[in-house]
């Protein structure tokens, strides 16, 4: 309850309450602005700290990741060297390849002209293990011997007669490259006019 009697003209009352009123105003706001750039502050310190932190994070993983470019230089040259050494593996099996060729020729040459290889194929098969016949048990069974892949050719072809087939069968045992030279068929074929043989031989080395 009031106990005095405001008489101020009610035009000077209204000044004197916007004065108030912008006055409350201006201590609100400033109030707001010094908690924002408290608030800003503390939020500029805590990103300095995160700043600080990431930096020191990325020295730490910088080994990291030069381990890891290091690696990938070294996946990449071990690769390149893994494809040279398979062209090197085909350019070899191929120079194999064309060496028995040669030496199939050759022993089919020596028979006069009388045999002939119709088809030719190389097959690798497993490997076999060589055990020297002077190992002991405790070596055989320790797997102290060696393995060798094996390969197989099949030579299928005609021959005038059965004397012409074994002439050819021995001359590729002769040769000394293949450790077994085996006639695995010869059965007679063509017309009566002109009769020959059908063989097949197989050879292992």
């Amino acid at each position: 309850m009031k106990n005095y009697l405001n008489l101020l003209p009610i035009e000077v009352r209204r000044r004197q309450l916007i004065r108030s009123r912008v006055g409350q105003s201006c201590a609100i706001t400033g109030l707001t602005i010094i908690a924002i750039s408290v608030v800003l502050w503390f939020k500029h310190d805590s990103l300095d700290s995160l700043r600080q932190e990431a930096a020191q994070l990325d020295r730490q993983c910088e080994p990291l990741r030069h381990t890891t470019l290091e690696n990938a230089r070294i996946k990449q040259r071990l690769q390149e060297l893994t494809g040279r050494q398979s062209l090197l593996s085909e350019i070899k099996a191929t120079q194999k390849t064309l060496s028995l060729i040669g030496i199939v020729s050759r022993s089919a040459r020596r028979g006069g002209g009388r045999v002939q290889v119709c088809q030719f194929s190389v097959k690798q098969t497993r490997p076999v293990v060589n055990i020297s016949p002077a190992a002991s048990v405790e070596e055989v069974n320790g797997e102290n011997h060696t393995q060798r892949p094996r390969m197989k050719l099949t030579l299928c072809g005609v021959a005038e007669d059965d004397l012409a087939v074994a002439q050819f069968v021995v001359s590729l045992r002769e040769d000394g490259v293949f450790d077994v030279v085996e006639l695995k068929s010869s059965v007679e074929g063509g017309a009566r006019q002109q009769m020959f043989r059908e063989y097949q031989i197989e050879c292992t080395l």
